[in-house]
Parts: structure tokens; sequence; C-alpha cells
């Protein structure tokens, strides 16, 4: 890809340098033959590669979105545009999974402990001592006493709270 079209390029809001550094890579494995821009037929043999068999119809929605100026081709502009919105909603879905964590560990030392936990989980009576204490064990089923980050991102606990 042609450095023009790198300096042109206008980064969507949120999106990190990292991740876009990671989309510029992506963009460039994808375009073959180099010419700036990933053609249908890059896009579907990319996936293919990858051990993906999209259908027709799954290949001409992703086309469809990602060809927004309809010249039968995807720009760096356009691949960048609707990878980014994948990369900063992974970002928000990743800080609010960290927020719901902070908001039950009190005492901010990585480890949800059963009083932490029932304090937030029994509020407003949201539910019983009883079903707090079941929760828990089903999450902590290492038997260590508390609730670690780990645990809680693997139970989806975070969306018992949001």
């Amino acid at each position: 890809m042609s450095r023009r079209a790198r300096k042109e390029l206008v980064v969507p809001e949120g999106l990190s340098e990292p991740d876009l550094k990671e989309i510029l890579s992506a963009f460039d494995a994808l375009d073959v033959n180099k010419d700036g821009s990933i053609s249908k037929k890059e896009m579907k043999d990319a996936a293919r590669m990858t051990g993906m068999n999209p259908t027709d119809k799954e290949v001409e929605e992703w086309w469809k979105a990602a060809d927004a100026n309809g010249d039968g081709n995807v720009s760096l502009q356009e691949y960048v545009n609707i990878m980014a919105d994948n990369y900063v909603t992974i970002d928000l879905e990743q800080e609010r999974m960290e927020t719901a964590f902070k908001v039950i560990d009190k005492n901010g030392d990585g480890q949800i402990s059963l009083q932490e936990f029932r304090a937030v989980m029994t509020f407003n009576n949201m539910f019983s001592k009883d079903e707090v204490d079941k929760l828990f064990k089903e999450v902590d089923t290492k038997g260590k006493g508390y609730i670690d980050y780990n645990d809680f991102i693997k139970n989806r606990m975070y969306e018992v709270l949001f």
C-alpha cells in the first residue's frame, strides 16, 4: 500500500495505535497483488486460507458493508473504517468487564471475596443470600474462597451487573 494512502488515512475515533497497526498489517496481507485495495477474490481467498468457507450470501453481506463507495474494491480507508468498529466495540466491552469487576472488588486486591460478592449481589434484593452463595461456589470452581478476574470473565459475571 502506498505511503500516500497511509498519510491520507483518517483514523476513526477511539481506535488505539496498536489496533490500527494490527488492522494495517491485516490489510497488507489481504492485498495480495499490492494494488492498494482488496478485491472480492482476495477477500474470499483469505477467508478460505484461514479455514472459513463463507457462503456467497455472507461474502456479499460483508462486501456490501465494506465497499462503502461501491467501486468494487475495498480501499484502505474503507477497510480501516469497517474493522475499527469491531476493535472499538471489543475495547468498550473490555472496559465494561473491568469496571464490573472493580465495582465488586471493593478493597481492590484483585480478588472478589464472598463478602464483597454478597454485598453487591444482594443489594436491592437482586438475589437472596442463598442464591448468591450458590452462585459464588459455581464460579469459584477450585474452592479458593475468592473469584479472580479470570473466573469472573470465564463465567460472564459482568453480564449479571450490566
